[in-house]
């Protein structure tokens, strides 16, 4: 059963590639969905015309798994404007590449907890602003 859930964690659950015997062939079929996604579905949907950028911002998210995220570091790090990094994660959450989560304040904790918890010195209060994070 543990066999079952690292092959499921290492390759996913796409039919084709859990049924290839070889893991040249795995990895094949995962590029080409990825791309297939990329260029087939988004680029061609949302009529992007940089599809390096696309692609680079794409793989930089999907390597950068729990980390936090800034759209203005996104930004930077590209070299495009706030709107297009907003446009450009959007697009990657709206066809399952990537997924966000809000960043959790310490009064979402406060108002989870029972009344009688003192919460105050388990969180500092996070310096982000609202329009810096993703939602």
């Amino acid at each position: 059963m543990q066999n079952a859930l690292n092959e499921y964690l290492r390759w996913g659950g796409f039919p084709e590639v859990v049924l290839a015997d070889e893991e040249a062939r795995k990895e094949a079929l995962l590029k080409q969905y990825f791309e297939d996604v990329l260029f087939k579905d988004l680029a061609l949907r949302h009529q992007i015309r940089d599809l390096s950028t696309l692609r680079s911002l794409a793989v930089h998210l999907l390597t950068q798994t729990t980390s936090l995220v800034s759209l203005q570091r996104v930004a930077g790090i590209f070299g495009v404007s706030l709107d297009l990094a907003r446009a450009y994660c959007g697009y990657l959450e709206e066809a399952f590449l990537v997924t966000f989560l809000p960043l959790l304040q310490p009064e979402d904790c406060r108002a989870a907890a029972p009344a009688s918890q003192d919460t105050r010195r388990r969180y500092r209060p996070a310096q982000r602003r609202e329009r810096d994070r993703l939602a």
